[in-house]
């Protein structure tokens, strides 16, 4: 599929998915709207940087349609103290090898779709989940959904740099008498 051809970006609000093992339903309907529309602002805010963000879909509009299927915050205190006392390191660094992830991070699930905004047809879609980073380089580990917030900000910026290189791509194959390849 060409994702050059689309100019024009039609963002679906951000929903959440409570399914019957997420862990959204732990979380109150506040503050599940204020993470379902960070990460809304976060994919308007990375993709208008290259694109008009439209209102309503039609012939050369990407929709995109996501939901947040799970997600969990850190546990803030235990996470903070298994990063500064010997034991919980090595307990953490034990949890990281045998699960892929620790146990006090945040953790964040979404599903998202890429239409055609003319003819509604699915050109893509995916799930994905991350969890937060033990450490991290900023002082932001008191919050409790800020590896939720990293994971949203990953994905924006990650579905940005991708569609560029995209357009990279098929400009670098129109340069070479259009055969997608060959430099």
């Amino acid at each position: 599929m060409d994702f050059t051809e689309y100019k024009q970006i039609q963002i679906d609000p951000v929903v959440g998915y409570i399914g019957k093992h997420s862990r959204l339903r732990n979380i109150s309907p506040e503050n599940r709207q204020v993470l379902l529309n960070y990460f809304h602002a976060t994919l308007r805010e990375q993709l208008e940087k290259n694109y008009e963000i439209v209102e309503a879909a039609g012939p050369g509009v990407l929709r995109l349609r996501e939901a947040v299927t799970d997600a969990q915050g850190s546990k803030v205190a235990v996470d903070t103290l298994s990063t500064v006392v010997p034991v919980g390191l090595a307990l953490s660094a034990l949890e990281k090898v045998a699960l892929g992830k620790t146990l006090t991070a945040g953790t964040v699930r979404i599903e998202a779709e890429a239409l055609d905004g003319g003819t509604g047809k699915r050109l893509a879609a995916l799930v994905d989940e991350r969890a937060g980073a033990k450490l991290s380089e900023r002082l932001d580990k008191w919050s409790k959904w800020q590896d939720v917030r990293d994971a949203f900000d990953f994905w924006g910026g990650r579905l940005r740099s991708r569609l560029e290189e995209l357009r990279a791509e098929k400009a670098a194959a129109e340069a070479a008498g259009g055969r997608p390849g060959i430099p």
